[in-house]
């Protein structure tokens, strides 16, 4: 499971240079570019170490990126634009978790069991604590709730790459066509850039509703940006695909569930933002409900 704690380590990192990135050079804007910082790092990797060729799970991973690291990031990133890292960490994780499982259910036919579905009413009540409006004071309305309307759409983007990475892992399996962790997480990100791509025309035409008419600051930003783009969907995804290849699903998502717990005492060093004990006792609750969904779905 020590891949898997790297994985928690990495991203919770991710997370806060992400938001860094974001409230500097615009949340569309960082986002693309720190996916292509991760494809080239992980394209010189993968050529380099690894003997591999194109195979009918390669396409689900270009999708399961697509999804993830294109839509769900893009939506993350503007959440981290409005409300930083910490509450956006928070609903992401812990919502993709019952998500995926209804994802799953409806597509794959896997329908959740009891314990499943109480882990599912235990998250939601730890996302209740944190959305209460004490501990949300700080936020002007109209910016809190539109940032967490964007974490929610992340989190269907992080639940939906998942269930397609089954897909592909299963369809790998299925043609004894084993892909390298190294290459899974190449794959992702390419997308993942497929995706920015192909609709950045509207980004640049929307760029008010993408990055509030930001102008990047690469002066202030250019670091945090190179750092999210390494450790994020570089490094933390290849330590996410290689767990994946030596431990259950479950047991690995409940040490990556850690993350918004992981992050608190980060933003609150590098964002200044502390949470209130309602926000604590929320973000105890939804991570304990989302280990506990992954323990019990193992």
């Amino acid at each position: 499971m020590f891949a898997a704690l790297l994985t928690a380590l990495m991203w919770t990192v991710s997370s806060v240079a992400s938001a860094r990135a974001a409230a500097t050079i615009g949340a569309a804007r960082a986002n693309r570019q720190r996916l292509f910082i991760a494809l080239t790092l992980l394209a010189v990797l993968s050529l380099w170490c690894v003997d591999w060729r194109w195979n009918t799970a390669s396409w689900w991973f270009v999708l399961s990126g697509a999804v993830g690291l294109g839509v769900g990031d893009l939506a993350l990133f503007g959440a981290y634009r409005r409300l930083g890292a910490r509450l956006p960490a928070l609903f992401t994780h812990t919502l993709a978790a019952p998500t995926a499982a209804l994802l799953e259910w409806l597509w794959l036919g896997a329908a959740p069991t009891w314990p499943e579905a109480a882990c599912g009413v235990v998250i939601l009540t730890g996302v209740a604590l944190a959305l209460a409006p004490k501990e949300r004071a700080h936020i002007p309305r109209g910016v809190f709730w539109s940032g967490f309307a964007f974490s929610v759409l992340s989190a269907l983007g992080l639940a939906t790459s998942a269930v397609l990475s089954r897909k592909a892992n299963s369809l790998g399996l299925a043609s004894h066509a084993f892909v390298p962790g190294l290459d899974m997480a190449t794959l992702r990100n390419l997308g993942g850039v497929a995706l920015v791509l192909a609709v950045w025309p509207w980004e640049r035409l929307h760029r008010r509703l993408t990055d509030g008419g930001q102008v990047a600051d690469y002066r202030r930003g250019w670091a945090w940006l190179v750092l999210s783009g390494v450790v994020g969907p570089g490094i933390g995804v290849v330590c996410y695909q290689v767990a994946l290849t030596h431990a259950k699903a479950g047991p690995v998502q409940a040490v990556v569930a850690l993350v918004p717990l992981l992050v608190i005492p980060l933003a609150w060093r590098v964002e200044g933002d502390r949470p209130g004990i309602r926000a604590l006792m929320g973000g105890l609750l939804g991570v304990g409900g989302a280990v506990a969904m992954a323990l019990v779905h193992t």
